[in-house]
């Protein structure tokens, strides 16, 4: 094996992400590396496994019901996660490879390398109507426009005293939040280019792998579980995340592990 070789290995152990955003790598990456080096360690921890479930990644934007979905996910018997690992390690790949589900914007910068990399897993792209995210995501971020993400990052405050999972952290928060936000000068351009991705990775895809959920619109367990082939629970569909009044300087503490 060569230096190369082993250098990539090393990144894989590390958990370390490749450069967002992923559909713009060149595809013998998306084939060859990402595929055989996680696949190899999932079929390695599954050969006990006469069957196993398929993994489930929500990739809906913030605010657009991916708590509600992690608990809907976690209420059908699925260890997911949500965002962060036990509120430590931003998801990345060692949390991809191990989890059952997992939610969120961590899944929503790479979908398409968590697609070619775990065949038969299932994807739920949740979204809201736009008026109403953009209301919403602004109270979240206490942002006007979403590049005042690189305002934030450039300062020194943001990256000094981290060490180990809290300097990762740093790193992941800015690589999902530029790939999903900081390049778009309004909110509304952020969501329209995530739609447009997202649809047009899906269209010729395999319809038993992709689902739509308008969480906030009133879809519940009546769409989830049929696409899950589960039963549908004797409660009510679980709705997180309506905290109001968040600002960003409160999320970076929480993504610095501060918080």
């Amino acid at each position: 094996m060569n230096l190369f070789h082993r250098f990539k290995r090393l990144l894989a152990r590390l958990g370390r992400q490749l450069p967002a955003p992923f559909h713009r790598l060149p595809e013998e990456w998306k084939q060859s590396y990402l595929r055989d080096e996680v696949k190899q360690r999932y079929v390695g921890t599954s050969v006990s496994k006469v069957k196993p479930q398929p993994k489930v990644f929500g990739i809906g934007l913030s605010k657009t019901g991916t708590s509600s979905l992690n608990e809907a996910l976690v209420r059908l018997g699925y260890d997911s996660l949500h965002w962060t690992h036990r509120g430590q390690r931003v998801l990345g790949w060692p949390e991809f490879f191990y989890a059952e589900a997992a939610t969120d914007t961590p899944c929503s910068a790479q979908f398409e390398a968590l697609y070619h990399t775990f065949e038969h897993s299932k994807f739920i792209y949740t979204v809201r109507d736009i008026e109403n995210w953009k209301a919403s995501i602004r109270e979240h971020f206490g942002m006007g426009s979403p590049r005042e993400f690189r305002e934030l990052w450039t300062e020194k405050r943001f990256w000094e005293g981290n060490f180990g999972w809290r300097w990762y952290n740093s790193l992941r928060w800015t690589q999902i939040h530029e790939c999903l936000y900081a390049q778009h000068d309004t909110w509304e351009t952020a969501y329209q280019a995530f739609d447009k991705r997202v649809r047009r990775f899906f269209e010729d895809k395999p319809s038993r792998r992709f689902l739509v959920m308008n969480i906030p619109g009133g879809d519940g367990w009546d769409k989830l579980c049929p696409f899950l082939s589960q039963d549908v629970p004797n409660e009510p569909f679980p709705h997180g995340g309506k905290t109001k009044g968040v600002i960003e300087t409160n999320k970076v503490k929480q993504y610095k592990g501060e918080g």
